[in-house]
Formats: C-alpha cells, structure tokens, sequence
C-alpha cells in the first residue's frame, strides 16, 4: 500500500479549511480586527477596518501554503495531501520544506519532489545507490539540507552486520544530491571506526556546504553494537576524520540514531537523537547524545516522554510525546525542552518514530502515515 503524508499549516483560524460557514469571514475578520497603519488616527482605521467585510465559504476551501498569520500548530488542523505515486520500499524520508517544496525519498532508489502548494510530484533522479530496501530497516535516509539550500545529503548504500546479537545497520557511504543539477554523487565507504570494526551511517548535518558531520554507528555483529561515534565528512576531498572517543551509553543499549541530527550555530556541538535505555519499544528512544567537538567528547541527555523522530532542522531535534503523542523538540540553542508543539495527528499509526519534514520557521509541519 503506497504512504500517504499530511500536512499541518501554521496559524490558521478555525475552521478556515472545511466546508461552508463563515470560515473564510473568520480569517478576514480577523484581517481587518489587526490591521494598523503606523502614524494615522484611531478613526481613520476604524474606516480602513470597515471596508474589510465578511466573506463566506460555500464549498470546501484549500489553504495555500504559506498563509501562515492565524494561530499555532498546537491547536491547527491536519490536512490528508495527495498519496505517494509510488509504492515505497521500506520506510519514506522527507527533507525540511522549504517554500512550497518537500523532498521525499524510500530505502529504495524512489524520490520524488513534492509542492504543497499545486498538490503535485515531480518524480528526480533517484540515488546512486539503495537504502537497503526492508533488509536494512536501520539506515535512516532523513534528507539533510545545505546551509545554502542547494544540496541534500543522506546515508546510502546500507548493509547489515551478517550475524550475532547485535546485527546493526546503516549506510555504508554518504549520498549527495545536487538541486539545481538534479545529480548525485556519493562518498566512499565509511571508515573504521573503533579498531577493525567500520561504522555505517545513521544521520547527517551540515556545518557548512563543504562539510558533514555523520552520526556512526558500530558494524559489530556479535558484541556491543550500540555505540558509534560522531566524524567528520569533507565533500572535496572525499575524506573522512574519525576521533578517538565514542559514545558514553551502556553497551547494552539497543536503540542508537532513531532521529535527527542537528549542530550549534557556533559549529562547537553536534547532536544526534534516538538513543535507548535498554528494550526494543518506543519508550526506549528517549535520549539524545552530545558531542562536543574541541574536547572529543559525549553527553547523553535523557527526556522521558520523548520519542526522538527521524527529522532534517539544524537547530532542533524533533520527537513525539509519550503520553499525548503531540510533537515538540530540544531547541539546542539552549537545550530546552518544548513540548506540545504540534498537534497530535490522528491519522498517524503510533510507531516506533515518526517521519518528519519541518519548516525552518515552524511554519508546518509534514508527517508520514504509516
């Protein structure tokens, strides 16, 4: 069955999407209710505000993105948007949105451009390489946006240790697409990283257009799987940097990388969220880790109602709430903890994570419907 995505938009009045009533009149009420004109007289708007008048709707009527003036995400309405043209293999990842445009990707080699505004895809060229279809669930392939907006970068080529406890996942190589070229091109394979034991790709983040920071997990099949390290990725030259440290969690966790990646304005500290406490359930990706580059070192910080959600925003990481299965996010600016952001989506099964393509401006939110 192909996926279906939702989309929430950002201040709306109630009711301005549906059908018949006055719900248009309520978004051009509350127009005329806020309109000022710097440096003119009470009476002179009290005449401007008067020749705002009442509209009605008569049939169903669309929002278009961007109108984003009327209320908050936590109390907006979630709209169903056209389905997937394609069967996804494994699981769907989305870039941020940006404007009107979202990119969606599988663990296959599907990925399409969608423009919320027309309601229409534009099937690109796919990558180079696959995701490793549903025999690599682990190699998260969240769409990752360049500072410039020019480029996306995700794991590729993924794999899966052969044996053992721990039979970890991701991708083997970085893949780079290039918007305006619709191209791709890839990394070589990632680096050992911990003695003779290589890492695969769980997430990624930009510090600049040159430069990767990519989230490791250990391929290591029979013993402490869980634990990776954050490296650094140079484009140019093709070249990987590993430090010496990894990860401080227990080995014995078993969830590593079930969420985004996002970096401090300052470039000093790299996140990356999704991190267990032990179990394979949704409440054991409640913690996010912190690496801090200068000194090579990691913090792991535990939220306990959060379960961190695959989701491309260099300056948060998103996760659903526990217990009311709203979204909220760790504003790593601060490392605060906003919860009950966004809506809970009613048509959204209740998984593990979830799949998100984010506003920079929190301006809306996509999310995928299992």
């Amino acid at each position: 069955m192909a996926e279906t995505i939702v989309f929430v938009p950002k201040r709306k009045v109630s009711g301005y999407i549906g059908a018949g009533g006055d719900a248009l009149a309520n978004m051009v009420k509350h127009l005329g209710d806020s309109l000022t004109i710097p440096g003119e007289t009470p009476d002179f708007l009290t005449r401007e505000r008067s020749k705002i008048k009442y509209l009605q709707v008569t049939d169903v009527f669309r929002l278009p993105f961007g109108a984003d003036k009327f209320d908050t995400l936590n109390s907006s309405t979630w709209i169903v948007e056209r389905g997937l043209p394609f069967v996804p293999a494994g699981e769907i990842f989305f870039s941020p949105i940006v404007g009107s445009t979202v990119y969606v990707i599988d663990q296959a080699q599907n990925f399409q451009k969608y423009n919320l505004a027309t309601d229409t895809y534009t099937a690109l060229t796919g990558p180079n390489r696959d995701g490793g279809n549903f025999s690599s669930i682990n190699c998260y392939r969240t769409l990752a946006l360049s500072p410039n907006g020019t480029k996306l970068a995700c794991p590729s080529n993924a794999t899966t240790a052969p044996s053992g406890t721990f039979k970890t996942s991701g991708g083997q190589r970085i893949e780079i697409y290039n918007i305006g070229g619709d191209s791709w091109s890839e990394s070589t394979t990632l680096p050992q990283i911990d003695g003779a034991v290589f890492g695969l790709a769980r997430s990624v983040v930009w510090e600049n257009e040159d430069t990767l920071w990519v989230w490791a997990v250990r391929q290591n099949g029979s013993a402490s799987g869980w634990q990776g390290k954050c490296i650094k990725y140079i484009i140019s030259t093709d070249t990987f940097t590993v430090y010496t440290n990894k990860t401080e969690h227990a080995e014995g966790e078993d969830n590593w990388g079930r969420g985004g990646a996002a970096q401090k304005n300052d470039n000093t500290i790299v996140y990356m969220g999704g991190i267990g406490t032990g179990g394979t359930d949704r409440d054991s990706n409640n913690e996010y880790v912190k690496y801090t580059i200068a000194t090579d070192t990691y913090t792991t910080v535990a939220n306990d109602d959060a379960i961190f959600a695959h989701a491309y925003d260099r300056d948060k990481l998103w996760y659903i709430n526990d217990t009311n299965e709203q979204m909220g996010y760790i504003d790593i600016s601060d490392d605060s903890e906003n919860d009950n952001q966004v809506a809970a989506n009613p048509a959204r099964t209740a998984g593990f994570s979830d799949h998100f393509g984010v506003k920079d401006d929190l301006a809306g939110v996509l999310s995928k419907v299992a």
